[in-house]
């Protein structure tokens, strides 16, 4: 016997010469007085006599092994001859840690996983569906798993663990993978006045789980919390800018999609006295701000914000006059 752990069946063999004939050779477990097994037939051509011993019906652990010959007269061999073995019949178990039952991941995933074992661990094997088995020999175990040479589906990760007697331990889990983005949302801007743009998009699906959005002014993100809602207005922005808008769709894994980039241009600031929005300062308006003179509760008459519509205020209309 050579190994330094013995599981299942093992043949047992030793050798026995006589000077006339060997009878039988006995072998012997531990201390037992009766032999586990008397063999009285070599092997053809041989001075070897085996058994098969069958250890799972021993304990986890050291046992002595001794064989004794035994001649046609009934002497026996002496020194007998002795040999201490381990029997180890017991399972290592692994315990994958990444990813769990059920975990969507995507892009580079670290597969991961432990593994005991009565008397040690020797090699760790990660087995993607019917893949090629990937060894790892040094605890914690893992490898790195390419997701997007899967399919987005639900595939099996198995964990093998081997110790030196050839015991394997196995745990199987189901996994998915999802490395699909979302729709791409469809961006239109609207220009509301000289400082704020409104800004809506068409709602993007997923293959798995829901969406969120995040806008995107000039390459930098506007909003501060992820958006559920597919419109957004962007104010305090300054007059007669362009700005270049685009929305970034995100599932809850993290794949994600722009939009095309869309460029919108805030409105020109109003001109001081235009009172009735029609670009020009003229007639029309010093009729409406003559029409509310003196009044103090019509504050988009009163130019200088004093409080009243005034002679301060006919001043500024008539000195941004266009005709």
């Amino acid at each position: 016997i050579a190994a330094a752990a013995l599981r299942g069946n093992v043949t047992v063999k030793a050798d026995a010469t006589d000077n006339i004939s060997v009878s039988r050779v006995d072998f012997y477990i531990d201390s037992s007085l009766t032999p586990k097994q008397s063999v009285t037939v070599p092997n053809p051509g041989t001075s070897t006599y085996q058994f098969n011993w069958d250890t799972t019906l021993e304990t986890n652990a050291n046992h002595t092994i001794t064989a004794k010959a035994v001649d046609g007269s009934g002497g026996v061999s002496n020194p007998a001859s002795t040999v201490t073995v381990k029997v180890d019949n017991l399972q290592p178990v692994p315990v994958i840690t990444s990813p769990t039952s059920a975990q969507v991941i995507n892009g580079p995933f670290n597969l991961t996983a432990t593994a005991t074992d009565n008397n040690a661990v020797t090699t760790v094997e990660f087995i993607v569906d019917t893949n090629a088995p990937v060894a790892d020999t040094t605890s914690p175990y893992s490898t790195n798993l390419n997701t997007t040479t899967l399919t987005n589906a639900v595939h099996q990760l198995t964990v093998k663990a081997y110790d030196a007697a050839g015991n394997i331990g196995t745990q199987i889990i189901s996994f998915t993978v999802d490395n699909q983005p979302p729709s791409k949302p469809i961006l239109t801007p609207s220009v509301i006045s000289d400082t704020q743009i409104n800004l809506s998009w068409t709602v993007s699906t997923d293959n798995l789980s829901s969406v969120t959005y995040d806008v995107y002014r000039n390459g930098s993100k506007v909003n501060t919390t992820p958006l559920t809602t597919t419109s957004f207005p962007n104010t305090g922005l300054v007059p007669s800018t362009t700005y270049t808008y685009f929305i970034r769709a995100t599932d809850t894994i993290g794949n994600s999609i722009d939009s095309t980039s869309v460029p919108a241009t805030t409105k020109a600031p109003p001109l001081v006295g235009d009172l009735n929005g029609d670009g020009r300062v003229n007639i029309f308006d010093a009729s409406m701000l003559f029409f509310n003179w003196d009044s103090t509760t019509t504050p988009a008459y009163d130019l200088n914000h004093n409080g009243r519509v005034d002679i301060f205020d006919a001043s500024m209309l008539f000195f941004n006059w266009t005709g």
